[in-house]
């Protein structure tokens, strides 16, 4: 389990936010930006919601593909435990 931090300005301890969900997301590309563009209101917090973003770490969102991540993880699995 690692720390990560929100805002804190250290790039390798920072949050991610994760498109854990295929990138069916109604927020594409990167989300930090998309809050840094929106105004907090209940229409803009709706959508955040609604995209249900994991946090991972920098190193940890970047080494889990975005699609197919079951399909990606149950071969993984079937190549760590036979």
């Amino acid at each position: 389990m690692r720390r990560i931090y929100f805002n804190k300005g250290d790039f390798v301890r920072a949050i991610n936010f994760d498109h854990r969900n295929g990138g069916k997301e109604s927020i594409k590309g990167n989300p930090s930006s998309w809050l840094d563009r929106h105004i907090c209101n209940k229409e803009n917090i709706k959508i955040w919601k609604s995209c249900d973003f994991g946090t991972l770490c920098i190193r940890c969102n970047r080494m889990l593909p975005t699609k197919k991540r079951k399909e990606w993880f149950q071969r993984v699995k079937k190549y760590i435990f036979g």
